[in-house]
């Protein structure tokens, strides 16, 4: 009976570990782009904990013993140094960059793939886009009347010209449409990723949590910018100063 329950466990456990593999793989192959940033945001996320310390090994309590050590004085035990913490912090500190530069070229290439389907699926020829066919009839008709105006006579056209010209006015209409219909596309998807939940929620959540004055004062520029400022123009109309003086000398 104990072998039996052992067999079950493995048979689950490996059923599991399947069933896991084979969920990861198809979330690779999904092909909403929301669940695919947060798929890898989450990826991030577990890099950024997987990078920390391991705080309560013995090994790290060693290290924070030795540095209370370093830094004894007439603190009450269970008020540690801030000066401790933020040195320790800053060795965590320096472990984010990595993580967070990955994330960006993974959103970075997840979007070159996006934009590649995007084009191949251009690659076929087609428009619904009323739009096509007034700008054909648009270009005919400022091509007939520029013809008028020199009173050039395109009646002499050999077939072959006449065709090559619609050629050329296809082209330059079709591609226009694909120009435009690129551009909404690229620029929806952006506006969608990095203001609407981005820049926008990013606002929202800073607006709900802190003062206006508060936000202000972030927002302001350094008094020693400004004073650079400041010096640089005083310096700007010391100089406009000068230079009027000599030349009406």
């Amino acid at each position: 009976m104990q072998l039996k329950i052992e067999e079950s466990a493995f048979a689950t456990t490996d059923l599991s570990r399947t069933s896991t593999l084979t969920q990861t793989s198809n979330d690779r192959f999904d092909k909403r782009i929301a669940f695919q940033l947060y798929n890898r945001q989450k990826e991030c996320r577990e890099k950024l904990h997987n990078s920390f310390t391991h705080f309560f090994s013995s090994g790290y309590q060693k290290l924070v013993l030795k540095l209370l050590e370093e830094n004894a004085g007439v603190d009450l035990p269970n008020f540690p140094s801030f000066s401790i913490i933020e040195r320790l912090y800053r060795a965590e500190q320096n472990k984010f960059r990595k993580p967070c530069e990955e994330l960006i070229e993974s959103y970075t290439e997840y979007s070159k793939k996006v934009l590649i389907k995007m084009l191949q699926i251009e690659e076929r020829v087609f428009t619904l886009n009323h739009y096509y066919m007034d700008t054909v009839n648009k270009i005919k008709k400022k091509y007939q009347e520029y013809n008028d105006s020199i009173e050039l006579n395109v009646s002499g056209l050999s077939n072959e010209h006449q065709a090559a010209l619609d050629v050329q006015i296809a082209m330059s209409a079709y591609c226009r449409v694909v120009e435009k219909r690129i551009v909404d596309q690229v620029s929806q998807l952006c506006y969608y990723w990095f203001i609407t939940r981005c820049a926008l929620v990013l606002d929202s959540k800073l607006s709900s949590a802190f003062t206006s004055a508060t936000l202000f004062e972030w927002m302001r520029e350094p008094f020693n910018q400004q004073q650079k400022r400041e010096n640089l123009k005083k310096s700007i109309n010391a100089m406009e100063r000068a230079l009027a003086m000599g030349q009406n000398a």
